[in-house]
């Protein structure tokens, strides 16, 4: 990949540039490029320059203006508490060079490499062609700006969350009414989601909450934003499926996360640093992550029935593709036992109840009710499903449903109803 560098370098604190970033409104990425620079990445080429100007002036420090393209050339504009002091401009095919105001004692006095600030300034005041790589290279070891090759706006946008996590990149949110809570995310994080591909849920957003849905072969991802338990901002990626190793996994990777604040300032705050990054491991995590499963009705149905004609169980109603569109199958051996398999559309996962004269009992509940006598082991907080993500683990369910309800029938639904 040729590399395409458009960066601002500002000789600042990280903190004190980023501050300085939301009072000037500026979007985009920052991000610490060594011990005294940091780097500021922002979408919109055509106003770059006066984002140099401006954050320079701002902190009352020196910015540099610095963009690389690999097969193109080179150039800075260097400017100090927002005024123009220092520029070069080198082109690799063009003969345009302009090195007539590089200020080389600035350069020096700036540079935390001497010996390779001299060397540079050495062979700029020769005939260097030929040689516009090794100025390069020259120019990045003198201020140690080596980290920040390759970053462009459009290139930190395509990195995994892994890779910007590495680099300590922060998002700049674009500048956004205050208003409520759902306002606000949707003002940060609306186009980024629209754009990988998820929507807003408007059935489930409220005052507190806000959710966005993505739908991956049928079945349906969504994440949250949260402020409904007081002092708590909760983002929360919910898959289609779930299990107990699943919500483990999540919480792992950083999916299902609470941060405690003390205001409305600091919930913007824990929203705009921590926001960005929650979405593309979500979205990363979708990805990698999906559920491929064909239509089984047939051999579904087939099981149901053979296993539960053996208890007099007859088929009162089916639902075709019932796991794509959702819907319900039941079977009945009297008027006072119905058994019922619940699918909801999106949805990865079996919800089984018997009906017992009149009164409904979720399966999975009564399975964790009598976990010692079924010699299941569950720890504390952990919960009992019957879900799956491939054809194989569906059957399993299935397999794994159909013997709990054997035991069920055996027992006696009257002893084991809860």
């Amino acid at each position: 990949m040729l590399e395409h560098t458009r960066i601002i370098l500002v000789k600042n604190a990280l903190s004190d540039s980023l501050s300085a970033c939301k009072s000037l409104k500026l979007q985009g990425f920052i991000l610490p490029i060594n011990t005294e620079w940091c780097g500021l990445i922002v979408p919109n080429q055509e106003d770059i320059e006066k984002a140099t100007k401006n954050i320079s002036k701002k902190t009352k420090a020196f910015s540099f203006l610095y963009e690389h393209v690999e097969d193109y050339g080179w150039y800075y504009h260097l400017f100090n508490e927002g005024k123009p002091i220092s520029t070069l401009h080198i082109y690799y095919i063009e003969d345009e060079d302009d090195t007539d105001n590089i200020n080389h004692s600035l350069l020096k006095d700036l540079a935390l490499s001497k010996s390779h600030i001299e060397t540079f300034s050495q062979l700029v005041q020769t005939d260097y062609h030929g040689e516009e790589y090794y100025l390069l290279d020259l120019f990045k070891a003198a201020f140690q700006f080596q980290q920040a090759e390759y970053l462009s706006y459009e290139n930190l946008e395509s990195l995994e969350s892994s890779q910007l996590e590495a680099l300590q990149v922060e998002f700049l949110a674009p500048p956004t009414k205050k208003t409520n809570f759902v306002e606000h995310v949707l003002g940060l994080f609306a186009e980024k989601l629209q754009f990988m591909d998820f929507s807003l849920d408007n059935e489930l957003r409220a005052e507190l909450h806000v959710v966005f849905q993505r739908n991956l072969n049928g079945f349906a991802y969504r994440i949250f934003f949260d402020i409904s338990e007081r002092n708590r901002l909760t983002f929360r990626l919910l898959t289609p499926y779930r299990d107990n190793q699943t919500f483990q996994s999540l919480r792992d990777k950083h999916l299902d996360m609470t941060f405690v604040y003390q205001n409305k300032k600091e919930m913007n705050e824990l929203l705009e640093k921590h926001g960005y990054l929650f979405i593309k491991r979500a979205n990363e995590y979708i990805n990698t992550h999906p559920v491929i499963i064909g239509n089984v009705d047939k051999i579904y149905e087939q099981k149901l029935n053979s296993t539960l004609a053996k208890y007099n169980f007859k088929q009162t109603n089916y639902t075709p593709n019932i796991i794509e569109t959702g819907g319900v199958i039941t079977y009945q051996k009297a008027p006072d036992c119905t058994l019922m398999f619940k699918h909801y559309q999106g949805d990865a996962s079996i919800e089984p109840m018997i009906v017992f004269e009149g009164k409904e009992y979720f399966i999975d509940q009564m399975i964790e009710y009598h976990k010692e006598s079924l010699n299941l082991q569950l720890r504390m907080g952990q919960h009992f499903y019957f879900s799956f993500r491939t054809e194989t683990e569906f059957f399993q369910t299935v397999d794994k449903l159909m013997n709990y309800i054997e035991w069920i029938l055996q027992t006696g639904v009257e002893n084991v109803v809860i």
